[in-house]
């Protein structure tokens, strides 16, 4: 389906432009994407690679994202966390990239790139005073419902442990439009019973089963006691 077509084409791209930079005998230090529906100011690459290189430690690296709201105007896109890079967006270090394995070429490829760069070693951050505009709110493009049914059905692939579906689909109509919500446990229940199968990656779905849950509460709790860590823009 068209997440997982997505990847794969983002995951042979990636290949192709390492592959022709060493024909070239170019020595690239540093892999970003670009997704169509952002625009990133024209020194937002050099700032990202710029505090990379300030700090040996970070893999993979982003700005943050904002999106039209009520009356078109940009808005913080809810749920981002400081330590998950935006895929449409994601800066790697060549070397944290190789270590694993690639751009995967699967659906939710940009979250599994986040997981297993942190799952190494590697450090992530989400900068917040790097703000790129995207062109409408994230898994919108064919209405939000249609985009959070394949929410739904990419937390059911990557094994995302029920208590978090059921948080998620708790949280969602707090914000508008209300169904998303609606959207996501009936895209997540789809998945359960007719396909997709489960994400390959064994390492993955164990992370999202059951650390993934114990990371938001840390962040949650981090909040509530005021104090600073990774956690929620």
């Amino acid at each position: 389906y068209l997440g997982a077509h997505v990847a794969r084409v983002k995951a042979q791209g990636v290949q192709w432009a390492l592959d022709r930079s060493a024909q070239d005998g170019l020595e690239p230090q540093y892999v970003a994407v670009l997704d169509a529906d952002l625009t990133p100011d024209s020194d937002y690459y050099a700032a990202v690679i710029g505090r990379m290189e300030a700090r040996r430690e970070l893999g993979v690296a982003s700005g943050l994202v904002t999106s039209p709201g009520q009356r078109q105007r940009q808005a913080v896109e809810s749920f981002q966390r400081t330590d998950l890079p935006r895929g449409g967006i994601q800066v790697f270090r060549l070397a944290c990239l190789l270590e694993i394995g690639g751009l995967p070429p699967y659906a939710g490829y940009d979250g599994i790139a986040n997981v297993k760069a942190g799952l190494r070693g590697w450090h992530r951050q989400l900068f917040t005073d790097l703000v790129v505009e995207q062109v409408r709110p994230t898994a919108t493009r064919f209405g939000s419902f249609f985009g959070f049914r394949k929410k739904g059905r990419y937390a059911w692939s990557l094994g995302l442990n029920p208590a978090l579906v059921l948080a998620r689909t708790a949280a969602y109509p707090l914000r508008s439009p209300r169904r998303e919500g609606l959207a996501f446990i009936l895209g997540w229940a789809e998945a359960r019973w007719t396909g997709p199968a489960p994400c390959p990656d064994e390492e993955v779905r164990q992370y999202y089963r059951w650390e993934r849950p114990q990371e938001y509460l840390r962040a949650a709790m981090d909040r509530v006691m005021g104090r600073d860590g990774e956690g929620f823009v």
